[in-house]
């Protein structure tokens, strides 16, 4: 409901009184977007508050449009070493809150990067470090609205080996 409160002296008296009017528009708040509503306030005689606007989301759809891009492109199969960049993009009427990329391994979630409120993230995604060892990985973003709908996808599973074969020579006897 739409309420709008405003407190003026009461008709022939010196006594305050409170007036309030609710409106609801049932048709117009079903549409996923934002609604921008003008409050006044008028008295008996024609007198007249300023003009307060306020908007209103009405969002129930999660983020859609979501892709991922990888420089270089990946090999088939995927794996890397070193340095790779990941974009990530997502859509939404009412805007995005939130994009977060992690690295789903078996020894759990490790977070590569996030963004707030756009609609892209770039990052550098360095695998020479501790927290991502070698071994099997799945790229995941999940991308929130202003209103806290999400969407995950998972992307590509990646394997990371940034470890150079090791050379056992056994000389002739």
């Amino acid at each position: 409901y739409f309420v709008t409160t405003a407190n003026e002296p009461y008709v022939g008296t010196s006594t305050w009184q409170e007036y309030i009017k609710i409106g609801y528009d049932t048709a117009q708040l079903t549409q996923e977007r934002v609604h921008t509503f003008r409050s006044f306030a008028a008295d008996v005689p024609g007198n007249r508050s300023a003009d307060v606007n306020f908007d209103v989301r009405v969002d129930r759809t999660a983020p859609n449009s979501l892709t991922f891009s990888f420089e270089p492109t990946l090999p088939d199969p995927a794996v890397i070493r070193g340095i790779d960049y990941i974009s990530f993009e997502a859509s939404d009427i009412c805007g995005i809150g939130s994009l977060q990329l992690i690295a789903r391994s078996a020894a759990g979630d490790q977070p590569i990067g996030n963004n707030i409120n756009q609609n892209s993230l770039n990052v550098s995604w360095n695998t020479n470090q501790a927290n991502f060892p070698d071994g099997d990985y799945l790229i995941v973003g999940t991308a929130s609205d202003a209103v806290n709908n999400a969407t995950s996808i998972q992307s590509v599973s990646i394997r990371v080996d940034n470890t150079g074969p090791v050379l056992h020579v056994t000389p002739p006897t």
